[in-house]
């Protein structure tokens, strides 16, 4: 018995049965326990080495291996066609010395580094989300949060705005990774171990690192 799945203009419902098939159904993490099927928050200290780690991942997922930082790629080898956008002015030439001079990257691995001039606008993640589309991104990285807020990363609506440009990615089904700053105070019990700013910001991906 297949699937029923009724598609309107804004909603989509399955059908559930018994016999419900699950074989097309993704796992919860694309990197068990780690990165999750849906969006995931990267976060940490300012030069901590959250790029890097990003940077890593892109690379394990574009060249089809099946473990990440020991920890299984639930892809079955199957390389994945990555894009990266970055805010940062500089952002997107890091990337690309970061993963090329590795000499980590195979034969028949893609990734795709997309560096808005205009991170905060509607018209920029438009622009994105067609690149995606005609180059086939499977994987999404965006870095870093505060250069594509419209505004503090203490509005709630801001945040609210940020969200509504990015969650199209995991709704049809590409796995996304968002990396985000702490911040730089110090309590007596160390540094600070939420993401800076609104606590919305937590509430959107499903999955903290």
């Amino acid at each position: 018995m297949s699937n029923e799945v009724h598609e309107g203009q804004f909603t989509t419902v399955t059908r559930l049965t018994k016999d419900f098939d699950l074989t097309d159904e993704p796992l919860p993490f694309l990197v068990d326990g780690i990165v999750h099927e849906s969006m995931t928050l990267l976060y940490g200290q300012t030069c901590s080495g959250k790029s890097t780690v990003a940077a890593s991942l892109a690379i394990s997922l574009a060249n089809g291996t099946t473990r990440f930082l020991g920890r299984q790629i639930e892809r079955n080898g199957q390389p994945l066609r990555v894009g990266i956008v970055t805010g940062d002015p500089n952002g997107g030439r890091e990337y690309k010395r970061r993963i090329v001079e590795s000499g980590y990257l195979e034969d028949q691995a893609i990734i795709y580094v997309g560096e808005p001039h205009r991170p905060t606008r509607k018209e920029t993640w438009g622009e994105v989300h067609e690149m995606a589309d005609d180059q086939g991104w499977q994987f999404v990285i965006v870095d870093n949060l505060s250069s594509f807020v419209p505004g503090s990363l203490n509005d709630d609506e801001s945040i609210k705005k940020f969200y509504d440009q990015i969650e199209d990615f995991p709704r049809r089904g590409i796995p996304l990774l968002l990396v985000a700053h702490t911040s730089d105070k110090w309590s007596d019990h160390g540094p600070a171990r939420i993401p800076m700013g609104s606590s919305l910001i937590r509430f959107g991906p499903r999955w903290w690192i």
